[in-house]
């Protein structure tokens, strides 16, 4: 089997946040864009400084921000580990403040695929995502949070946020006009993922960044997109079945617009909490049943993108470790 290599030594991470109880003083850093006796809080290029204080005494300090974007200037290409390692000393160059060894509460992890529509084409078709809340950001942004906020996936369009008609930087070699960003975001849970607190100099070791594909894919590989019906499948009254119910939950809002009615229903008394379980458990037996007449068009193509792009991270290995055939068939 082929192993799962790094090949181009890049970590596909963005947003971090940490924190040390340890801290004497402010640094290097000046001119607080909050000052209280409490709590003082400097901004270092798009990085942010929060310190607490007690009495007079730092109690603890946070950082939060992109590192690839402090330290280049976007957050579009894999951020090399190389790249990660200089980042880390400007910042202690800068700020006078060493954060290698600040725990790791936050860490956003996210990948950017080149289409051939715009992102909006692609995101209106956006179902559910087991487990999650889906919550719209406008036609060219879309959350799944979890009920408790502590983990999320952020779908959007990446150009349109940052102001830019097309992409060209010296990490791309064309053009490119419509870029979706998926970002997996872990607020506070990460022992679940890392299986271990983990400090800021962790994120360029490799039993860390080796679980980052794994864990965007994990993710990526059961976001739902509504389904369409291809009709020149239709071979029985199971299809029809499954024909009805892909239009009636479409015409509804998707999985959301069935979850709302049914919590609705709870809230009112007129179904159970098992009455709610039956009825998944029914259209999702339906669906499955009449699948052939399903198409999977969209999804597909935004999972084999996200693939392709982690296989050139990752090598081919990637296609073993992360169980393709097996999640893609789920």
């Amino acid at each position: 089997m082929t192993p799962l290599k790094n090949k181009k030594r890049v970590l596909i991470i963005d947003s971090i946040k940490a924190y040390s109880g340890f801290q004497e003083d402010f640094g290097k850093l000046e001119n607080p864009i909050t000052d209280y006796p409490y709590l003082k809080e400097f901004m270092l290029k798009n990085l942010k400084f929060k310190f607490i204080l007690k009495e007079g005494r730092i109690n603890y300090v946070q950082i939060w921000g992109s590192i690839p974007k402090f330290y280049r200037g976007n957050n579009f290409d894999g951020f090399t580990i190389k790249e990660f390692r200089k980042a880390i000393k400007k910042i202690k160059k800068l700020s006078g403040i060493d954060i290698s060894n600040f725990r790791v509460t936050r860490l956003d992890i996210s990948i950017c695929i080149s289409l051939s529509h715009p992102i909006p084409y692609y995101l209106k078709a956006l179902d559910y995502l087991p487990s999650f809340t889906r919550k719209r950001k406008g036609p060219g942004s879309y959350n799944f949070l979890t009920k408790t906020g502590k983990k999320g996936i952020k779908l959007y369009d990446k150009l349109s946020e940052d102001g830019k008609g097309s992409l060209k930087t010296e990490h791309t070699s064309e053009n490119k006009k419509h870029i979706l960003r998926i970002e997996y975001m872990n607020n506070g849970s990460i022992k679940d993922d890392y299986k271990r607190l983990i400090s800021v100099h962790d994120l360029a070791k490799p039993e860390i960044y080796m679980k980052f594909p794994e864990l965007l894919w994990k993710y990526v590989a059961k976001i739902q997109f509504r389904k369409s019906i291809d009709f020149e499948k239709i071979e029985s009254y199971k299809d029809i079945i499954g024909i009805l119910l892909v239009k009636g939950i479409n015409r509804i809002g998707g999985r959301d617009g069935l979850n709302e009615s049914l919590e609705s229903g709870k809230l009112k008394g007129s179904i159970t909490q098992t009455d709610k379980t039956k009825i998944n458990q029914f259209i999702n037996s339906a669906l499955n049943s009449s699948a052939t007449i399903v198409n999977h068009k969209i999804q597909d193509i935004v999972q084999q993108k996200v693939l392709k792009n982690l296989a050139k991270i990752y090598g081919v290995g990637i296609k073993r470790i992360l169980k393709l055939k097996e999640q893609l068939g789920n």
